[in-house]
């Protein structure tokens, strides 16, 4: 190849942009810095030509408004004098106003949309999936087996048992008659603490330390020792029916009934 002056110099701009390249690429952070302090400083530059674009958008439509209205034949010189700074006034208040509402009406209430439709549509997918688990169980005294599907609920489990080292293991068994206040009066609290009185129900995760003797004067770690669970959650999970029968196996080899069709045995 002839080393002409303009393959030299076609050589030079190639060699100036391998190490203009390879210089951004290793001072990427100081660019980004360079580009915000620009940014910054013409900011303000331009968004007023964005809203003086946008007044002048509005500015004359209003004008020719005002002159249809007030100026037909002429009209008085303080009338004329007025029309640019009321005009400009109205643009002002219309933007201003036009702000306000995205901002404080349009974005909130398609924010709550969003947030009612994305708990609308998980609450669907529980329905769906509880519903479908139902039906495959009722098939299968008829032989009739249908696939397991599963719509998140093993990898939620997965997550759930997996926060901490206690979180898979047991925390709370409580025995709740099928009789209880809460299931007798068919309401809905949606407060964990009042819902799951409704029936038994067992619990992962963190256990009480209350459920030892003397544990007021037990340190918590005294309490862990004694085989009290601890972990950062506590899920709680209903596992009480009308027919449920519990028995009570004593150390010395005795069975004792407990509960007899869902209540109190005794």
């Amino acid at each position: 190849m002839e080393l002409n002056k303009k393959t030299i110099r076609n050589i030079l701009l190639m060699a100036a942009a391998v190490i203009a390249v390879w210089w951004l690429v290793n001072h990427f952070d100081l660019l980004l810095s360079i580009l915000r302090a620009i940014l910054s400083i013409l900011s303000p530059i331009l968004i007023g030509l964005i809203l003086a674009f946008i007044l002048n958008l509005l500015l004359n439509p209003l004008e020719r408004l005002w002159n249809r209205l007030f100026l037909k034949e002429g009209g008085k010189p303080i009338v004329k004098k007025l029309r640019r700074p009321v005009c400009l006034l109205l643009s002002f208040l219309i933007v201003l106003g036009v702000i306000f509402a995205v901002c404080f009406v349009v974005i909130p209430r398609l924010g709550s949309t969003v947030v009612d439709m994305v708990n609308t549509i998980s609450d669907y997918v529980k329905t769906l999936d509880v519903r479908y688990d139902d039906l495959r169980v009722s098939l299968e005294q008829y032989a009739i087996t249908l696939p397991e599907i599963d719509l998140g609920k093993n990898d939620l489990l997965t997550k759930l048992i997996t926060m901490d080292e206690g979180s898979a293991y047991l925390g709370e068994c409580a025995l709740v008659p099928y009789d209880s206040p809460i299931r007798q009066s068919g309401l809905l609290f949606y407060n964990t603490l009042f819902d799951e009185n409704a029936a038994c129900h067992l619990a992962l995760g963190m256990g009480f330390a209350d459920t030892i003797n003397d544990f007021e004067h037990k340190t918590l770690a005294e309490c862990r020792a004694l085989g009290v669970n601890d972990s950062m959650i506590h899920e709680d999970f209903m596992i009480g029916s009308e027919d449920m029968d519990i028995d009570a196996v004593c150390e010395n080899g005795d069975v004792v009934p407990v509960f007899r069709h869902g209540n109190w045995a005794f």
